[in-house]
């Protein structure tokens, strides 16, 4: 099964049930020995590639600069250290139903699609001068700011396909200029109204 094939409820991998099975427990999940040589991690099989469903991640998740090879698709997550992807790239980033403590992706570049459908944000998420080429949907979202109230950093972010903000409701509680997009360019904007 190629990883972008997989749905929810499908069984899951060896190696996944080995990181949940390490999860409820908080043991080292480790992918065993091998070269770190990047040649030699773009080899690796599917049987080192994991999909994150209903886990804590501990601390703050550090993708910072980094070119995700594979689809990063968490599910039902709570990572209340926030997660950072200032500079990365990645082909599809799919978060829902996650609680995230806040999110850094300034200057993101995302190949396919950004989906943070029925995802929480407990701090703001900042897209600034984001390229995604496919979409992007905060469709069932909450993202709150208890600093000065911006929830969206998205100024001169691109987006080539549809952007959902089908709760915009979640978002004006926070007052008029909870979203800041100043020279933003999108496809098409669905706010929900």
């Amino acid at each position: 099964m190629v990883a972008t094939d997989w749905r929810p409820g499908d069984d899951l991998t060896e190696a996944e049930q080995v990181l949940c099975d390490g999860s409820g427990t908080g043991a080292l999940v480790d992918g065993g020995p091998g070269s770190h040589e990047l040649t030699d991690m773009q080899a690796w099989g599917s049987d080192r590639t994991v999909r994150l469903r209903g886990l804590q991640i501990s601390g703050h998740l550090d993708l910072e600069h980094a070119r995700l090879r594979c689809p990063l698709q968490m599910e039902g997550c709570y990572v209340p250290g926030g997660v950072g992807l200032t500079g990365a790239t990645v082909s599809l980033l799919s978060m829902q139903n996650c609680r995230v403590a806040g999110l850094a992706g300034d200057a993101l570049v995302v190949t396919r699609f950004l989906d943070f459908g029925g995802s929480t944000f407990d701090g703001p998420v900042r897209l600034m001068v984001a390229d995604i080429r496919g979409g992007l949907s905060f469709r069932g979202c909450e993202v709150d700011n208890p600093g000065d109230g911006v929830v969206l950093f998205a100024e001169r972010i691109k987006v080539d396909g549809d952007v959902t903000l089908d709760s915009q409701a979640a978002l004006e509680r926070h007052g008029r200029h909870a979203v800041q997009q100043e020279y933003a360019g999108f496809g098409r904007l669905d706010n929900g109204v």
